[in-house]
Order: structure tokens, then sequence, then C-alpha cells
């Protein structure tokens, strides 16, 4: 008796990419669909590049010289909208400390990919320490290269001074949210001296801070924040101050920002909690 013939079962493609599309972000499962067949890897790639968590030495390595410099995979960057940068490589999320800081190489984040990323929209850095690799001069004409992106994310995150992370974040064109938690930088003076010409940069339409009650820091970032256009551009703001203490005062620069923005804003989160979880 004759086999049974075999009857292939052929799903468009356009199904195929949808079905594929509700897979991410499991970048497991996501492998796996691009092992299934030739037709299904573009649409599985696309969303595995889509967001990069580069939390390890060897994954910066990897991208650094196998992925850039390929003609094959190089193009997939135009993929990426979403990227995480640990200045901490092969960190545990419960405890920071076991891993190994090594913020110099990361630090060549920003003349590595410039120009390589044009799609990305959202830049996330962790555990930076910029004072031990100060950038280079030539690090705030390569970051404005990153035109698109809209999203800064700080998280525990060291500068020099100032000036740096204002350069850094006036660098970025197309930025419209900022978001800083426990990142600071030494304090200046509380005279903040009025700009010698007029600021375009950044014009802001989010801003959310958590800081230690009474950083100078936060000082700093307000008040300059009063010289640029995001004074009548914020929307969304949000503030978190941690204190020991269960009633902490609003600053007087806190409070004319409040008032500056008032024209503006349609959404403001403003909760004092202290270390108990009280608010």
């Amino acid at each position: 008796m004759a086999s049974p013939r075999r009857m292939d079962f052929h799903i468009p493609g356009e199904i195929t990419d949808q079905i594929i599309s509700f897979v991410w972000p499991d970048c497991h499962s996501l492998c796996a669909c691009a092992l299934v067949r030739r037709s299904w890897l573009p649409a599985s790639r696309l969303h595995l590049f889509y967001s990069l968590d580069i939390s390890s030495g060897a994954r910066y390595d990897h991208l650094l010289t196998q992925v850039i410099p390929s003609k094959k995979l190089n193009p997939w960057l135009a993929s990426v909208h979403e990227l995480r940068l640990c200045g901490y490589l092969d960190i545990r999320v419960d405890d920071p400390s076991n891993g190994t800081n090594d913020s110099r190489r990361v630090h060549r984040f920003i003349h590595d990919f410039a120009g390589h990323l044009p799609n990305l929209r959202s830049l996330q850095l962790v555990y930076l320490d910029w004072h031990l690799c100060p950038p280079h001069p030539s690090a705030y004409l390569a970051i404005s290269r990153f035109s698109l992106v809209r999203e800064v994310v700080l998280n525990y995150c060291e500068f020099p001074s100032f000036n740096v992370f204002r350069r850094l974040i006036v660098a970025l064109p197309s930025l419209a949210e900022l978001s800083l938690k426990y990142s600071s930088w030494p304090s200046t003076s509380n005279i903040f001296p009025p700009p010698a010409y007029s600021q375009r940069r950044p014009v802001l339409t989010r801003l959310r801070v958590v800081s230690v009650a009474g950083a100078d820091y936060v000082d700093d970032l307000l008040r300059w924040l009063l010289q640029t256009p995001s004074r009548s551009a914020i929307q969304d703001l949000a503030f978190m101050s941690i204190s020991r203490r269960r009633h902490v005062s609003w600053r007087h620069c806190h409070m004319s920002f409040l008032q500056s923005m008032s024209s503006s804003l349609t959404s403001l989160d403003i909760p004092i909690v202290d270390t108990a979880g009280t608010q």
C-alpha cells in the first residue's frame, strides 16, 4: 500500500510575522522561532534586536567585534529601539557589589556605537561612574549622532561635574524625557549665573527625579532647566525624595521650579517618603 502523500500546510508570512511579534520580549522563544524555518528568521531577528541589554563584557565585545563589522548583521542594528548599558559587568540584580565596575570599557560605547544605532529611541545607563573615565571632548559630538533618542534614564550614575552631565544631555537633539535615580555630581555654587546665550535644548516634556532629600545637585538641575525651553514644555513631572525623617521641607528652588511649570503641567507626582515607607 502506498504511503499517504505529505501535505505542506502553508501559513502566510503576514500571519507568522504577527504571531512572532507576540512572542517578544521572550528572547529564548524568539531564538527558537528563528531556528524553525528560514522564513521565520527575519521577523524573529527583528524583535531580538528591538531591545538590547549590555550587562556583560562578553556581550559588549560580541556586538563590537562580530555584529558591527558584519555586512550581514550590521543592518539589523537599525532595529534597535531600546538599549540598556550597565557599568558593572556580569552584575547580580540582588547584589550589585558582586559585579566588576568596567566603566572605562562601557564609556567607549558613545564612540563605538555612534552612527550604528540610527533608530535608537530609549537609552538607559546604570551604575556608570564617569569619575573613572571622564568623557573625551569628542564624546559630545559623537553622542549627538544618536539623533532620535527621546528618552534617557540615568540610574546610579556619577558625573565629575554638572557641566559634563549638562553637555551630554544638550547634545541629544530629540531628547524629550529624562529620568534620574540617585544620579549625582558635585554641587555647584548656589548662585547659578544667567546664560550668556539662548539655550535651545533640552525641550523636555517629562522629568522624573529620585534623590536623597536635601541633595544640592538636584537644585543645580532645576536652576538650569529654568533657563531652557523645558521651563514651558514639561507636562509630566515627578519628584521623590528619600529621607530618614518623616517630614522634609521643600527647598526654595523646588518651589520656584514648580511655580514656573504651572502653565504646562498636566501630571504632577511629588510623594515624600521616609526609609520606613511612610508617605
